[in-house]
C-alpha cells in the first residue's frame, strides 16, 4: 500500500524531509536523461546525379508501385480525321482560249448543268480576228484551187510551162494549210466553224455534266487571262474521302483494306468503304501519307470539304506496353522511371506508340522485362 508524504505523522519532520529530498533527486535524474535535440528523420528521397533512391522508412515506399514491362498483342482501332474531296478525274475546267468581255452569265455557284448547256457569253476581238483569218484563208484556198486547175489545163494543152504548174500546186498546198490552221483556231476556242450572227460573240458551253463548284467569272468582267478558268464543273456522283496516315501507322493501311467512315454531318450513320489508293509520296513536313477511299454518291449527300473520321482495324502485333500512368511529359516527349537497383530509379526518354485502353505501347526506349514505376511516379517527377 503506497504511503504519501502528506500522510506521515506531524512528529516525523526528519523522515518527511528525507523522502522529499529523495523524490526531487529522482525527478531530476529522470529529466536529465532526456535530450532536448529533435530526433533526426530519414530523407524521403536521395538524389545523386540522375539517380533517385527511396530509402527505407520513406513514406514513398508505400505509395510507389513498380512492375515489369510487358507486351500486348491486342488489335487496335486507328481513328484518323479525314475530309471529303471531289474526284479530280471528274472535274472539268471551263477556260476559253481567248480574251474578251463577259456579257452574260447563265449559271451560278452550285447549279447543276448538263453537257453542252450554255454557261456564259463573251464578246471578243480575238474571235473576230479568228473569223477574219478563216475568211481570208477560205478565199485564198478558192483562188489557189482555180489557179492550180488553170495551170494544169494550159500545160496539158501545150501552152504552159512545167514551173507554172509546180508553183500553182505549191500555192494550193499553202492555202490549204492556212485554211486548216484558221479552222483549228475556231475549234480550239469552241466557236462555230461558220460565222453566225455577230462575229465577236462566243457562247461558252459546259464540257460535261455536273455541279458548278468554282466560279471566278462575273457579268461585265474583262477576261484577259486565257490560261485561267472561268469556272469548274464537278461530277459529284463519286467522291473521295481523303485521310492523312502518320508514318508510324503506314504498315497498318493498304489498298483494299476495309474501313468505317463517320461523317460529321451524319454522325449516326457510319458508312463502310475500302481503301482505293495509297500515295507513294510522304509529306516531308507532316510525315503523313494521303490515303483515299472512293464513295459512289448518286444522291450527292457528300459535299467536298465535309469532315469525317475514318476508322481502320489494325492487325494485332506484339508490342512493348506500359500502363499509361507510367508516362510523363518531358520536352515534348515521353519519359518513364526505370528501376536500375532496388528502390533506385533513373528517368529515361521513350517513344510512345498507340493507346490500348489503359495501356500505351512503347515503340522505342524500353524492353520487355525492365521494371518501371507504374504508380506514384509523380511523387518523384520534377
Amino acid at each position: 500500500m503506497p504511503v504519501f508524504i502528506s500522510q506521515l505523522p506531524a512528529g516525523a519532520p526528519v523522515l518527511r524531509s528525507m523522502l522529499l529530498g529523495c523524490l526531487i533527486l529522482t525527478v531530476s535524474a529522470c529529466g536529465g536523461s532526456q535530450s532536448h535535440e529533435p530526433a533526426r528523420q530519414a530523407p524521403i528521397v536521395e538524389r545523386k546525379g540522375d539517380r533517385i533512391f527511396v530509402p527505407a522508412g520513406s513514406p514513398l515506399r508505400t505509395r510507389i508501385a513498380v512492375a515489369a514491362v510487358g507486351t500486348s498483342t491486342e488489335g487496335r482501332t486507328l481513328d484518323l480525321p479525314a475530309s471529303v474531296e471531289a474526284d479530280p478525274a471528274l472535274q472539268s475546267k471551263v477556260a476559253p482560249a481567248l480574251t474578251g468581255r463577259i456579257v452574260s452569265l447563265r449559271v451560278g455557284l452550285g447549279d447543276h448543268v448538263r453537257a453542252g448547256q450554255p454557261l456564259a457569253t463573251m464578246v471578243s476581238s480575238d474571235l473576230a480576228q479568228a473569223y477574219a483569218d478563216q475568211a481570208r484563208a477560205t478565199a485564198a484556198m478558192a483562188l489557189a484551187t482555180r489557179s492550180k486547175a488553170r495551170a494544169s489545163a494550159l500545160f496539158e494543152a501545150g501552152g504552159g510551162a512545167q514551173k507554172d504548174v509546180l508553183q500553182a500546186e505549191n500555192d494550193y498546198a499553202t492555202a490549204q494549210a492556212d485554211l486548216r490552221s484558221a479552222t483549228a483556231k475556231l475549234r480550239i476556242v469552241g466557236a462555230p466553224l461558220r460565222q453566225r450572227g455577230g462575229a465577236q460573240v462566243l457562247t461558252i458551253v459546259a464540257p460535261s455534266s455536273g455541279s458548278v463548284t468554282d466560279l471566278a467569272a462575273a457579268r461585265g468582267a474583262v477576261w484577259n487571262d486565257a490560261t485561267q478558268s472561268l469556272m469548274t464543273i464537278t461530277d459529284l456522283n463519286r467522291v473521295f474521302v481523303t485521310v492523312e496516315v502518320p508514318e508510324k501507322d503506314l504498315a497498318s493501311v493498304h489498298v483494299g483494306q476495309p474501313a468505317s467512315v463517320r461523317f460529321a454531318a451524319y454522325p449516326d450513320a457510319p458508312v463502310q468503304s475500302r481503301v482505293a489508293s495509297v500515295s507513294d509520296v510522304l509529306d516531308p513536313e507532316t510525315r503523313r501519307m494521303k490515303v483515299r477511299l472512293a464513295f459512289p454518291d448518286g444522291g450527292r449527300r457528300l459535299k467536298p470539304g465535309m469532315f469525317a473520321t475514318v476508322s481502320f482495324q489494325a492487325a494485332a502485333v506484339p508490342a512493348v506496353s506500359v500502363p499509361t500512368g507510367a508516362l510523363f511529359l518531358k520536352d515534348e516527349g515521353s519519359q518513364v522511371y526505370v528501376e536500375v537497383a532496388p528502390w533506385t530509379f533513373v528517368p529515361r526518354t521513350v517513344e510512345a506508340g498507340y493507346s490500348l485502353g489503359a495501356r500505351t505501347t512503347i515503340s522505342k526506349g524500353l524492353k520487355a522485362g525492365e521494371r518501371v514505376i507504374v504508380r506514384g511516379g509523380v511523387l518523384i517527377n520534377d
